[in-house]
């Protein structure tokens, strides 16, 4: 009896310890795959990050520039001297910082941060020197556009929307913190632009969006001065001497926006530059004889220096990637920009405004830190005969891997997605991963027919060519082709997976939007890997987004849906970790189907 029970025992003992050493198998397992998934999402953390911080400007003596940076969950305007690159911390927030506009003197920097949880805006002005920040203004349920500072520094000028009324000409004074109201019905399309004197500001009414409302800051009523009728008036700047105004413009039934010229006092206005390309931004050189301005075409823009007497009309800076010109320097010999190449990412740069001649100041990482891959520009073949823009990155190929493609559909519906260095783009090309970006029909950058073709409904077919791309010409296995797409091309990609869902094995939704009709009945067949991204600020509802995913899924792809909400996201994403979540699912999809 008391060898049984000793028996009993022993085998109690070892049924014990197998169960600990399985367990602590297990519990080791586990903390390995965490361990893994953590060194994952570092590496993918950093990739995402090659680019930060990221120059925002230079300040007008040349010698610091502003960067933006937004490691760690935290948004950090940072001030870098360009001279031993010794750099401080000017304004560090939870919160994202927009439109940040530096006073001519460069002395003040201006920006806004908006209410992710709630509805509104602030405005915030910071002294560089200092650091210190104050609050300028504070408003619930509205919106504010780009901020624009007054010739002298005292005020500031933005168009302010509450909701869905007007957008409403404002302008704020800094030092009194006191806001005023000027002009009501400002156009969508038009910017703003101070007359050198301060006294006035230039826009375009809905009213009349193809002339360009002059507005006295007196409270005296706006003139207008016609020059495109029927068209829309875009991007504006005011002379030196105040008596001319430059307004790139795109007139009715034109393909393209030019570059105009009208006095203020008499009206007279003449055509200064139009390319077979969208002209914008102008900007009156110091010396008043001459304008530089953008010029854009298939999501690439260049700058041009055109001479108002007619003279010559040349590129300016560099070219093969996309630069804009953000001020002139205080001696009015160089003028500064930000440039984005094809395989670099952005650095600033001092254009001399004798030569042109281009030097970089801030430079980007190093280019060991980027691939170096530059796009291919393809012509899609639609079925229905349209040639559709797109972009395509060729990975590299890796050693045990089958190919694999991310098709990128962008948002708007009238975005575009040009062929320059993306962050997100070039982490892909380090895994092996392809890259197709179409710019479906209605996407902008491409000319107004192509834009107007929007309405025909036919962009999902512009999608499924790039799938067949993807299959045919990159050799990409069944199965291996991701769609992820942005906003409204998130609709575009359920749609697209649910027509060829063979060949489509993830769909990946970043901000949720429904705008297109539902299906009368969901799809039978869609990918096996489906999942929607939405951010908990976005302004369409968590609850509202699943139904809009859900409505294009049939019971059995519902149950396999992944809805991920987001916290502290807005409908565009912010924060780089939420990225990595993205980035770490997709190239767990690709490795789960090698």
């Amino acid at each position: 009896m008391a060898k049984a029970r000793s028996r009993t025992v022993r085998a109690l003992v070892a049924l014990l310890l197998a169960a600990a050493l399985t367990g602590g198998l297990r519990f080791a397992w586990r903390a390995s795959r965490a361990a893994d998934s953590a060194r994952q999402r570092a590496r993918l953390l950093e990739a995402l990050l090659v680019d930060d911080p990221a120059p925002l400007g230079l300040f007008p003596d040349g010698r610091s520039a502003l960067l933006l940076s937004g490691r760690g969950g935290r948004f950090r305007l940072l001030h870098r001297e360009l001279a031993g690159g010794a750099t401080r911390v000017l304004d560090d927030s939870a919160d994202p910082q927009h439109g940040a506009a530096l006073r001519p003197d460069g002395r003040t920097l201006a920006f806004k941060i908006d209410r992710l949880a709630a509805d509104g805006f602030d405005l915030y002005a910071l002294e560089v020197a200092t650091g210190a920040r104050s609050r300028l203004l504070g408003v619930d349920g509205a919106s504010a556009g780009a901020l624009h500072w007054s010739p002298d520094g005292t005020r500031l000028a933005f168009v302010f929307r509450a909701g869905g009324g007007p957008r409403t000409l404002v302008v704020l004074d800094v030092a009194r913190h006191v806001a005023r109201a000027l002009l009501e019905g400002v156009s969508r399309y038009a910017g703003l632009a101070w007359s050198a004197d301060g006294a006035r500001i230039a826009t375009a009414t809905e009213a009349e969006p193809g002339s360009v409302a002059v507005v006295p800051l007196d409270g005296g009523a706006a003139s207008s001065l016609p020059l495109v009728p029927g068209g829309v008036v875009e991007s504006l700047a005011w002379s030196p001497d105040g008596a001319s105004i430059a307004a790139a413009a795109r007139a009715r039934g034109a393909e393209y926006s030019a570059l105009h010229l009208a006095d203020v006092t008499g009206g007279r206005r003449r055509l200064i530059a139009a390319p077979a390309a969208d002209v914008g931004s102008p900007r009156f050189l110091p010396s008043g004889d001459a304008l530089v301005y953008r010029r854009a075409l298939d999501g690439e823009a260049t700058l041009r220096r055109v001479r108002l007497d007619g003279g010559e009309d040349a590129p300016f800076g560099p070219s093969g990637g996309s630069v804009s010109l953000t001020r002139f320097s205080t001696d009015g010999t160089r003028a500064f920009a930000t440039y984005a190449g094809r395989t670099q990412p952005k650095t600033a740069l001092a254009i001399d405004l004798r030569d042109g001649r281009a030097t970089v100041l801030v430079p980007g990482p190093p280019a060991s830190a980027v691939t170096g891959v530059a796009a291919e520009a393809l012509a899609l073949p639609a079925p229905d005969g349209l040639l559709i823009p797109t972009y395509a990155w060729r990975a590299p190929r890796l050693a045990g891997r089958e190919p694999a493609a991310a098709i990128f559909l962008h948002g708007g519906p009238h975005g575009q997605r040009g062929p320059l260095w993306f962050g997100q783009i070039d982490l892909l090309l380090r895994e092996g991963i392809d890259v197709i970006a179409p710019n479906y029909r209605g996407s902008a950058g491409h000319g107004a027919a192509f834009e107007a073709r929007f309405g025909e409904r036919g962009e999902v077919d512009d999608v499924l060519a790039a799938v067949a791309y993807a299959r045919g010409a990159l050799g990409v296995p069944p199965g291996r082709v991701a769609l992820v797409g942005f906003s409204y091309g998130s609709q575009l990609a359920l749609e697209a997976a649910a027509r060829a869902p063979g060949d489509v094995g993830a769909v990946m939704l970043v901000g949720v939007t429904d705008s297109r009709p539902r299906p009368a009945s969901p799809p039978p067949r869609m990918p096996a890997q489906i999942v929607a991204y939405h951010g908990a600020f976005d302004p369409l509802s968590a609850a509202a987004a699943r139904a809009a995913v859900d409505a294009r899924l049939s019971l059995a792809a519902r149950s396999a849906l992944r809805f991920e909400l987001l916290d502290a996201e807005p409908h565009s994403f912010v924060h780089p970790e939420s990225w990595v979540r993205v980035y770490q699912d997709l190239t767990s999809f690709w490795a789960a189907t090698r």
